[in-house]
C-alpha cells in the first residue's frame, strides 16, 4: 500500500491475518527506510512519520504460510 502523510504525523497500523504475516513500513528505501514492522496473526506498528512525503506498508507471508486473509486499518492523526 502507498500512502501519504506530513512530517510528525502519528500513524498507527493494524494488522489481523488467518495466519503469520509479516508488516513493513517504509519511506523512500526498502533497505534502509524503515519505519516499522511486525509479525505474526495480529501486529500493530505506530510512528511519527519523520518528514513530509509517501510511505509504504508492504503484508506477506512469513513463518512458511502460503495464503491467508487479512484485514489492515491504517489511521493518520
Amino acid at each position: 500500500y502507498f500512502l501519504g502523510a506530513s512530517k510528525g504525523q502519528r500513524v498507527t497500523v493494524t494488522l489481523k491475518a488467518t495466519a503469520n504475516a509479516s508488516l513493513y513500513i517504509w519511506q523512500d528505501d526498502y533497505n534502509n527506510g524503515e519505519l516499522a514492522s511486525g509479525s505474526g496473526k495480529t501486529s500493530t506498528a505506530s510512528f511519527k512519520l519523520p518528514k513530509n512525503g509517501d510511505f509504504n506498508v508492504d503484508v506477506g507471508p512469513s513463518e512458511g504460510a502460503q495464503g491467508f486473509d487479512y484485514s489492515l486499518t491504517v489511521s493518520i492523526l
